[in-house]
């Protein structure tokens, strides 16, 4: 799976997840909106794409994946 924060300037940042579905991502600015996208060859997900406005640190972001 790989998951990408889109800032609302455009900037794309990515990061692939581990096997357990986390990730970690760096350099994204608090008191910005980012749209938070997830893609997987193997996987389909109903709502790809969250919207977040980061206010402090966010610990938990959940996408229920489908098989294809």
């Amino acid at each position: 799976m790989r998951l990408r924060p889109i800032s609302s300037n455009g900037t794309i940042r990515s990061a692939a997840t581990s096997t357990f579905g986390y990730d970690a991502f760096y350099g994204v600015e608090v008191g910005q909106t980012y749209v938070l996208e997830v893609t997987s060859k193997r996987f389909t997900f109903a709502n790809p794409t969250r919207v977040l406005s980061l206010q402090d640190t966010l610990t938990v972001v959940d996408f229920t994946a489908q098989p294809q």
